[in-house]
């Protein structure tokens, strides 16, 4: 599956040092970017060899990679597994369906973890029109997938006002299974032409079948929408007008209600800034607020948690189009979700994951998962993957939070150390005071490595 060896010299850390701002800090766990990372490590890596590892999620305590596999001869679609405190890699699992590998065009160009911790994965639809969405449980120990119930409009009559009706990436909130509550499964359209249109696809709880979850499974002609962001200013006559498209990637990312229908959402295009629609057709909030802290058309990425009594927001800020390239976000709305009310409060990583072109339409992927300390303080995973340029975790939290993996990130290994004393940590960063033999991480002076004790 390509450069397993070469993981080690993959991880590292972001040389930045993140002061804390407004009673909150950030932190690296572990960085595997173009721009501290071994380049020739990189370039014979999942990162180096082709832009279909698209996709990322956290589940169960890991970073998993999802790449598709065109053809029979490349293999299967697999999956890369990293821990999500060190960035260790835990290997590849192969995609079998029925007993025989799983692959193809953008077979696995989307992977997700529903609310119920259930691992999916699905691809791209190049018209669904004419071909239905098929989504898949994944046991990530074996990699057997197991097929949902495929959605299939065409059949219930339906068809979407594109002559293609092509969806790139969807998001997915509640039970996929259906057994706890209902799943809804949304995504823009991603044709070339006017594309301002969602596909929402609703599972009932106890219900065999996907049914559309608007008065269809389509919503919006593209005439009917009036608002974007940001919006064009006719030259002419100085009025604005809605943007045409939202680009050839477009990104919804729904956000999470009762009873996981996704009644509002983001979306975020390579022509339009995040904005947040509902089902009945208006944008309800947008950067068109705070157009000064809007991220540069092109690049689409978001995710959003609470801590404490706040609201936060997480947004790319640019693809690898800009120096530093491919740099993320996270502010706060305050106890609020009002745009003109947001505030940047870190910009990460400080040098960006990297320059390297990967054909432009391709998501920034942002996750963010809450965890808890050894005193039941709350922080926030920061998932950071950028196709082709790097993958990272951070830690947002609260002043005071104790980080129970310890010194986080993984730094390089460099042959200069200091000669301070070594202060050992396991894999899981708890510090060490007698040693046995095994791999620890090694603090000496500000430098960090892995090290084996013998």
């Amino acid at each position: 599956m390509g450069a397993g060896s070469m993981f080690g010299q993959l991880v590292s850390s972001d040389p930045a040092d993140y002061a804390p701002v407004d009673g909150y800090t950030l932190k690296n766990r572990w960085l595997i970017a173009r721009t501290v990372s071994d380049i020739n490590a990189i370039n014979e890596s999942f990162l180096g060899q082709n832009n279909y590892a698209r996709t990322a999620t956290i589940y169960d305590g890991e970073v998993l990679v999802a790449k598709s596999v065109s053809n029979e001869d490349e293999g299967a679609s697999h999956i890369y597994r990293f821990d999500l405190a060190t960035g260790e890699s835990k290997g590849v699992v192969n995609l079998t369906l029925d007993g025989a590998p799983y692959y193809g065009l953008l077979t696995a160009n989307n992977i997700g973890v529903d609310d119920y911790g259930h691992l999916w994965i699905c691809g791209y639809v190049g018209n669904m029109n004419v071909t239905p969405l098929r989504i898949y449980l994944v046991n990530l120990e074996t990699g057997e997938l197991t097929a949902l119930p495929v959605i299939d409009p065409a059949e219930a009559g339906e068809t979407a006002t594109a002559d293609a009706a092509r969806f790139d990436y969807f998001d997915i909130i509640g039970d996929l299974t259906g057994e706890e509550c209902s799943a809804t499964v949304m995504s823009p359209m991603a044709e070339s032409g006017n594309n301002l249109s969602v596909f929402r696809a609703i599972r009932q709880q106890g219900s065999e079948e996907f049914e559309g979850g608007f008065d269809g499974f389509y919503f919006w002609d593209p005439t009917a929408v009036t608002e974007t962001c940001p919006m064009v200013t006719n030259k002419d006559t100085g009025e604005s007008s809605p943007q045409a498209t939202w680009g050839t990637a477009p990104f919804a990312r729904m956000i999470n209600d009762e009873e996981h229908l996704g009644e509002t959402f983001y979306i975020d295009g390579n022509t339009t800034a995040p904005a947040i629609y509902n089902t009945q057709g208006g944008m309800t909030d947008s950067f068109n607020s705070c157009l000064s802290l809007a991220p540069k058309v092109g690049t689409n990425g978001v995710a959003e948690f609470t801590l404490g009594e706040n609201n936060f927001f997480v947004w790319s800020v640019n693809a690898y189009d800009s120096s530093p390239g491919c740099l993320a976000s996270v502010g706060t709305f305050g106890d609020g979700f009002d745009f003109a009310d947001l505030k940047v409060l870190y910009t990460f990583p400080a040098g960006g994951l990297g320059e390297f072109s990967d054909g432009g339409t391709r998501i920034h992927c942002l996750q963010s998962q809450k965890f808890v300390d050894d005193n039941g303080k709350e922080a926030v995973y920061i998932l950071d993957y950028k196709n082709q340029n790097g993958l990272g975790v951070y830690v947002f939290a609260e002043e005071g939070f104790i980080d129970p993996n310890g010194e986080g990130g993984v730094e390089g290994v460099e042959e200069d150390l200091t000669s301070a004393p070594a202060v050992y940590y396991n894999l899981q960063g708890q510090k060490i005071a007698n040693p046995a033999a095994g791999l620890y991480i090694v603090k000496r002076g500000n430098k960090v490595a892995k090290e084996m004790v013998y």
